[in-house]
């Protein structure tokens, strides 16, 4: 096993359990700025200076890998988050799968001035597990429980959780935050096929585009959505994504070779 240092690209589950809490912190915050392309030449795309406008959002979105009783180290992984989120520069954060209780100590290191979460947070049993945090005051929250899901994830209860952020131009932005249903793994296909998944993502997309197009302040404001999508580019749930939501401003900055950094690559 290769040790965890501060030019890995990626964390395997045991190079976190090896590592010390002070490197993965060091390390969490060393690869929000860097970013490697399909032949490993590194890209420093996100810590690139700017002229940066009052119209303009740093974004983080983050799956915190929250399931109670299934994800290892998870108190190392909850602190440090919360610790690099404190002294990170980013204006909104979205987290997904905010179902451990223990998920609260993200939020309360994070130290955000504004923070809403999904109905019932923290809490996994018919809950959604969603978090967004800004450095600018949210004057609105909406949150949309998806009708259709499947197989294991029948017990929670995915959706979406949305955050009219106020820019200091005096402008809106909608922030979206959302979790599709996963695909299948391990015995979870008895319960739901890889296939039906796929079909049941494109349905919360339609249920996602309609419900935003209810709530959006037409023509007044942009709309970000971010979150886990358990959807490829290579998949027909992606290009449904483009076709109904919009541009992917990921793909639209960075070359097709630049993937993001993850605790969890595979």
């Amino acid at each position: 096993m290769i040790p965890l240092t501060l030019n890995s690209p990626s964390v395997t589950r045991q190079q976190l359990e090896d590592a010390s809490p002070e490197l993965v912190a060091r390390w969490f915050s060393a690869i929000r700025a860097e970013m490697r392309t399909s032949d490993g030449e590194k890209r420093w795309a996100l810590e690139a200076p700017y002229t940066k406008h009052s119209s303009e959002l740093s974004i983080l979105t983050q799956n915190v890998w929250g399931v109670p009783g299934l994800t290892s180290n998870s108190q190392l992984r909850f602190d440090a988050l919360g610790d690099f989120l404190k002294t990170s520069s980013f204006d909104v954060v979205a987290l997904q799968e905010m179902w451990d209780a223990r998920t609260k100590q993200i939020l309360e290191r994070a130290n955000f001035p504004y923070v809403v979460t999904s109905p019932g947070f923290p809490g996994l049993t018919r809950r959604a597990g969603l978090a967004i945090c800004s450095r600018h005051p949210i004057i609105n929250t909406y949150h949309l429980s998806f009708k259709n899901y499947g197989g294991v994830e029948s017990a929670v209860r995915k959706g979406a959780l949305a955050a009219r952020i106020l820019l200091p131009n005096g402008t809106s932005k909608l922030i979206v935050n959302t979790h599709l249903v996963s695909p299948t793994e391990k015995l979870s296909y008895l319960l739901c096929s890889e296939r039906r998944t796929a079909a049941i993502r494109i349905a919360q997309i339609s249920e996602l585009s309609a419900w935003l197009d209810e709530i959006s302040t037409k023509g007044e404001e942009d709309r970000i959505v971010l979150g886990d999508f358990n959807a490829p580019e290579n998949t027909v749930e992606y290009q449904v994504m483009r076709n109904r939501l919009g541009v992917d401003l990921y793909r639209s900055r960075l070359p097709l070779g630049v993937k993001p950094s993850s605790f969890q690559p595979e």
